[in-house]
């Protein structure tokens, strides 16, 4: 009941995003026939009671078809249309119902959080970290999405402390509530900042998610692959079609993840194969922001290319943000530079720490709460 509340909370959310109007329609159209099939009903079997009490006071008077006792008349015709009416609106409201919750289900629209969840579930703050996702899994699957890195070391397998060897442990668990657990992958070319790889490597690892030997045979299967330091430049669009294309042979419903980490594209070679617009399609998301919170209120640019068609979905991704309030401001300012999945956090880059991802923020609950208290609120569109 939990979850079903949930997502009937996510419909009515839905109808203050104006993108989002389809699902809206599909929670009235679904109301209104359910409204008009209980009324049509309704009044079809008071007509037909109070038509069968007619009749058997004319059979105990003896007034009955042919003279015969016991042969009840037929219902009148205005019962019979009565009947037909309700049975027609409830068939046209049935069609319009599927057709808007087709129409609906086939863009993804959803809005929540994107957590990259690097702390080993094990030990320390992975412990806790694994068992507050699970929950919030268990209670809006659809609103959300976990990044893993679970391989042990150079082994080729996952961690054990991921998966156990009688198949179950933190992340089956994770899986299994519905949410989109999707595994990192290092997609660095023609950046910096980064060793570029050869697509046979990056093909390697891609590749290790989908094979049974990796999760020691157990039927483990992640809902797609995040890409992390994606170029930004246009010429490497190509290579990261290749990367999507080979998601998509092992499993054509997987949900891929760019992560560029920035919002502008760049084409020093002027080369004229690919455009903005290509690159804004490679994937299902885009992270366009993902560095501490002192460069995120300051120096954001939005995409030239956000509100084209088609075009990725949007994540941001803050860390450093110290305190409740600093995390509602962050918060509310990636929803209105139209971010569809989020995440802030203060755990932060430190001495002890080389990730600020492996932990969940102390606020947490918080968090959960506050996002769609702000969907609601604000019309985000």
């Amino acid at each position: 009941m939990a979850r079903e509340g949930a997502e009937v909370s996510e419909l009515w959310v839905s109808c203050f995003r104006p993108t989002e109007r389809p699902t809206c329609y599909t929670l009235f159209a679904n109301g209104a026939w359910y409204a008009l099939n209980v009324c049509g009903w309704v009044m079809a079997m008071h007509r037909s009671r109070t038509w069968r009490s007619s009749q058997r006071t004319r059979a105990d008077t003896g007034l009955m078809r042919g003279g015969r006792k016991g042969a009840f008349a037929s219902p009148s015709d205005d019962l019979k249309r009565s009947r037909w009416a309700s049975l027609s609106i409830n068939v046209l409201l049935t069609g319009a119902a599927l057709a808007t919750s087709t129409s609906a289900v086939a863009t993804d629209n959803a809005v929540g959080f994107i957590v990259p969840a690097y702390g080993n579930p094990c030990c320390a703050g992975g412990i806790p970290q694994w068992s507050m996702l699970a929950t919030l899994g268990n209670a809006q699957h659809e609103n959300l999405v976990v990044i893993t890195a679970p391989t042990f070391g150079t082994s080729g397998h996952v961690d054990p402390n991921y998966v156990f060897a009688n198949g179950t442990g933190p992340l089956v668990t994770l899986i299994n509530t519905g949410a989109r657990v999707i595994g990192y992958v290092n997609g660095c070319t023609n950046r910096p900042d980064c060793k570029s790889r050869t697509l046979a490597e990056v093909y390697a690892d891609i590749d290790l998610y989908y094979t049974p030997s990796y999760w020691n045979n157990h039927p483990v299967r992640l809902k797609g692959v995040f890409f992390d330091l994606m170029s930004p430049d246009l010429q490497d669009v190509g290579f990261y079609q290749k990367l999507r294309d080979r998601v998509l042979l092992h499993d054509p419903a997987a949900w891929t993840v760019g992560n560029p980490g920035a919002s502008g594209t760049v084409n020093p070679t002027n080369q004229t194969v690919y455009s903005e617009h290509d690159y804004a399609s490679v994937f299902n998301t885009l992270m366009m922001y993902e560095y501490d919170e002192a460069h995120f209120r300051s120096s954001y640019t939005a995409p030239t290319w956000l509100n084209a068609s088609p075009s990725s979905t949007l994540a941001m991704v803050v860390y450093d943000a110290p305190t409740v309030s600093r995390m509602h401001s962050d918060l509310s300012l990636a929803l209105q530079r139209q971010a569809s999945w989020v995440y802030i956090t203060d755990d932060t880059i430190n001495g002890t720490s080389l990730t600020p991802y492996d932990t969940l923020p102390t606020y947490w609950t918080d968090e959960v709460a506050l996002l769609p208290q702000l969907i609601f609120a604000n019309d985000f569109d």
